[in-house]
């Protein structure tokens, strides 16, 4: 069952896609970034301690590709939000290390910047504790 983030991240992801389809008259890559609680991901894996670090984020990308654009149904964005989520807190509760962590999110940011394609960013606030 889809998270209630999930289904409304694809919607939009969905709705920015045909727009953007609309306006260019053909469909270009579009990553979505989604922010992260690094708290709760840290707190399971090597660091262990919850009052370690204050408020921590991190960048999930989930990416579609031109070729794709018959796949744009709202199951298919959802399983791909999904799907770089589990691989995101896969690769860091396993004690990845900063210089990891810092590469995979640079290498999001410059996914983020390319012309030819559109990018979109987003955060949630649900359960995410302020500190």
């Amino acid at each position: 069952m889809p998270t209630r983030v999930e289904v409304v991240s694809a919607i939009i992801w969905k709705c920015a896609r045909d727009a953007s389809r609309l306006n260019l008259g053909s469909m270009r890559p579009s990553p979505w970034c989604q922010t992260v609680n690094m708290r709760k991901i840290f707190v399971s894996g090597p660091l262990g301690d919850e009052d370690l670090l204050g408020n921590f984020v991190g960048l999930v990308a989930a990416q579609t590709k031109e070729c794709e654009a018959d796949h744009d149904d709202l199951q298919n964005l959802v399983t791909k939000l999904r799907k770089g989520l589990e691989e995101f807190k896969e690769r860091y509760s396993n004690g990845s290390n900063g210089d990891d962590f810092c590469e995979d999110f640079m290498e999001n940011v410059n996914l983020m910047k390319g012309d030819d394609i559109d990018s979109y960013t987003c955060s949630s606030w649900c359960r995410f504790p302020l500190l």
